[in-house]
């Protein structure tokens, strides 16, 4: 069956079907009827039975009506589908009018309400200066108008503010939408809020930036320990020889024995930060260890600090060091009175505590479980938040030069990472600051670790062989345990220290720096 422009595409495949179909027509005209041909093309049929009986049919071609038909349906539907996308997408998404004054928006999705608090329909009409707020960066807000003003697409973050003041961070795309005469019509805003993600990457660049000054801080102090392991030996060998007392060169000695070990104390500091000083954790009960040391905190503090110890009874074991715990508090209880210029009262608090979904000090995730914290509390002056983010790490302070270190906090910090703990620190600008420090709760019983006096040093006739890569540190060591009576037998390094056992097979005991190059 032919037609003019192609094949009647009802036709194609059911030939008789068809026939049939346009027989009965014939028979008893139904008015109009409309068919597709295979080109594209499309007819409209008006059949008509004449007052003779015969059939009158006019033929016209619609197929530019069936087009638009055709267009409009698919324009309605990707209409429909982007207006789904738009109100779907959590991205804030803004349209608006630069031919009218102040560039108003002229739509909003639901998603800016939500975002903004904003109602969609008080939105319309309005700019979008209703969002800015006290951090949001002006000079920053009028590159992207003046982007905006010349037709240039622009992004940009910034800090928002939702309806009810709530402070966002924000990422905005701003693109022109232009007519074919190529001028700007309208423009479109995608806004995006980036909160959570900023603090993440907050977060690990923080967690980095710790990582790595650990690592440079523990480098230096293990180096600088080996330099004063050398000089402390020395000096110690030095007075332990018969010397006049009083004596100008007793004297200098003495200065500079008791120097040594200040740094020898700075650099155990350093390495707490750094997580590689040598702990040696037992179970322990928080609240004993506190009563224990309390007199020696009074009397540290001095007569103008108040000191008032609030310890919940029957608090869970954990798994610390007790000598360096008790060093942890004692640099939070100075501090506080420092702050306070040695005037007002210390609170330290020990208590059981569940937590759930909460951040150290440098906003690092805490695992969730059982913990138990010792806070200590000052009335002092408080810190800023820019303070408080510096204040673990090494080398920070604000007191005056010559009166801190910088390495208290950073310390106690390394200390409680070490120990699988964390730290907190809250504080407000004249409200005073609360350094909590937090250790998880052990599986074991925990009896009340005492302190007890290092046993003399017996010495012995064991041969032991000394193994470091150190000279100066491999001579004065082996200097001072052949003063305790024992057998030395010294090696640089590993392969050195096999050959000396192929050689000597009846060594009593190794004694090797750890950090070994090459290791044993």
């Amino acid at each position: 069956m032919q037609a003019e422009g192609g094949v009647l595409r009802g036709a194609l495949g059911r030939s008789e079907a068809w026939l049939e179909q346009r027989l009965a027509r014939h028979r008893d005209p139904a008015g109009s009827f409309e068919e597709e041909f295979s080109d594209g093309t499309w007819a409209r049929v008006n059949e008509t039975r004449a007052s003779n009986g015969r059939t009158v049919g006019l033929c016209t071609d619609i197929t530019d009506i069936k087009r638009r038909e055709i267009a409009l349906k698919t324009f309605a539907e990707t209409n429909r589908r982007l207006a789904a996308a738009v109100n779907a997408t959590e991205s804030a998404i803004l349209i608006t009018d630069p031919a009218r004054h102040g560039n108003p928006t002229v739509f909003a999705n639901p998603a800016f309400s939500t975002m903004t608090g904003w109602p969609v329909e008080e939105a319309l009409g309005r700019d979008r200066k209703m969002l800015a707020g006290a951090d949001t960066d002006k000079a920053e807000v009028e590159r992207l108008e003046k982007n905006m003003r010349d037709g240039v697409a622009a992004s940009a973050e910034l800090w928002l503010y939702s309806r009810d003041g709530r402070p966002f961070r924000a990422e905005i795309n701003a693109s022109p939408i232009r007519n074919n005469k190529g001028e700007v019509v309208n423009w479109v805003i995608i806004q995006t809020d980036i909160t959570n993600r900023k603090e993440t990457e907050e977060q690990l660049h923080q967690s980095q930036k710790m990582e790595l000054v650990g690592q440079l801080t523990g480098g230096l102090a293990h180096d600088f320990n080996n330099l004063l392991t050398v000089v402390l030996g020395n000096l110690e060998f030095v007075l332990s020889q018969d010397m006049p007392p009083g004596g100008e060169t007793r004297e200098h000695l003495d200065a500079a024995f008791e120097a040594s070990k200040r740094g020898a104390a700075l650099t155990r500091r350093m390495l707490a930060f750094a997580r590689r000083q040598t702990l040696a954790p037992k179970p322990t009960d928080l609240r004993a260890t506190i009563d224990d040391f309390r007199d020696f905190l009074d009397r540290s503090l001095g007569n103008g600090t108040d000191l008032e110890a609030v310890l919940d009874e029957d608090v869970w074991p954990v798994l610390v060091d007790r000598g360096q715990l008790e060093n942890a508090i004692l640099n939070l209880a100075v501090n506080a009175r420092d702050a306070m210029g040695d005037t007002g009262k210390v609170a330290i608090k020990v208590a059981n505590r569940t937590l759930e979904g909460v951040t150290d000090v440098t906003d690092r995730d805490i695992p969730d479980g059982d913990y138990v914290c010792v806070a200590v509390s000052d009335t002092g002056v408080g810190m800023v938040q820019e303070v408080i983010v510096k204040a673990v790490q090494p080398f920070f302070t604000t007191k005056e030069s010559g009166k801190g270190t910088g390495l208290g906090l950073s310390m106690v910090y390394g200390f409680a990472s070490q120990s699988h703990g964390f730290l907190r620190i809250e504080s407000q600008p004249g409200s005073g600051t609360t350094v909590e420090l937090c250790f998880q709760r052990a599986s074991v019983g925990a009896a009340t670790e005492k302190s007890i006096p290092e046993p003399a040093a017996e010495g012995g006739s064991e041969t032991l062989l000394l193994v470091d890569d150190e000279p100066q540190v491999r001579t004065i060591a082996a200097i001072q345990l052949k003063r305790l009576g024992y057998e030395i037998l010294q090696a640089e390094d590993a392969h050195e220290a096999l050959e000396v056992l192929d050689r000597t097979p009846a060594v009593d005991l190794l004694v090797t720096d750890i950090g070994l190059p090459g290791g044993m």
